[in-house]
């Protein structure tokens, strides 16, 4: 198995918003003040040198103010984000296949109503990045969507309890709250010290690689340990390093 992270952010007038991402891929979008015509910044992060995957390259754009939906990710006859990151994928990696065969894709700061917009836009502009490296080239995409913003709370009935009266690191729910037909799962990867823990929920969009459920909710969790620090608790460090890059844009 080959593959690719990407972390996606977006920020406006220089403050930095943080999300999660796996080839593993990561969006998220911030926007100016209210009334501002501040353009917004997109950051990308994706995994480079196979096997040492946590090695991060970077690219940068702007982008209209308020826009939701990330431009540039596949740009027709220029190439876009997506493969300039691939092709950095290609010259780090060691070994006999240099193009990954899965990639993993987090997408942050996305409402229930704007889900049928990413599938239209941004799987598509994955699939089209990829024909443009080559005509064959068609890589199974998972695509997952992580929320913060919501007031969803857990609170153990148990033994299984922090001091502080907090779920334990690593809790996830994906049945009874969760809908009833779509993919999704709260996760709470990191212990709260102060105050209730905030679950991030997750939604799957997209499962062309087949994994199950233990292997995506694991693949999540891990990814929130793989830093040496947490910039943003219960998120991936793909999405860190994407704010680290802004801060020095």
């Amino acid at each position: 198995m080959f593959l690719c992270l990407f972390g996606w952010i977006f920020a406006s007038d220089g403050r930095i918003q943080l999300s999660v991402s796996p080839n593993c891929d990561r969006f998220s979008i911030s926007h100016g003040s209210k009334g501002e015509d501040t353009p917004s910044i997109a950051a990308v992060v994706a995994t480079k040198n196979w096997p040492d995957i946590f090695h991060y390259a970077t690219r940068a754009q702007t982008q209209p103010a308020t826009m939701e939906m990330i431009e540039g990710l596949h740009i027709e006859g220029k190439g876009g984000m997506v493969k300039d990151l691939l092709l950095e994928y290609h010259r780090t990696c060691r070994g006999p296949m240099c193009k990954p065969n899965q990639i993993i894709v987090y997408r942050n700061r996305v409402s229930e109503c704007q889900f049928a917009e990413v599938l239209e836009k941004e799987v598509i502009a994955f699939k089209r990045a990829c024909r443009d490296i080559e005509p064959d080239y068609n890589p199974g995409i998972t695509f997952i969507v992580a929320q913060k913003r919501h007031n969803t709370r857990f609170f153990p009935q148990g033994r299984d309890t922090l001091r502080n009266g907090n779920v334990m690191p690593g809790t996830v729910v994906d049945k009874d709250i969760c809908h009833p037909h779509n993919y999704d799962f709260f996760l709470v990867s990191q212990a709260g010290l102060i105050g209730t823990s905030r679950p991030t929920h997750y939604h799957v969009l997209v499962n062309e690689n087949k994994l199950g459920p233990d292997d995506i909710q694991s693949l999540t969790n891990n990814l929130c340990y793989t830093g040496a620090s947490s910039l943003c608790p219960g998120c991936g460090t793909e999405v860190q390093e994407a704010g680290r890059h802004l801060e020095r844009i």
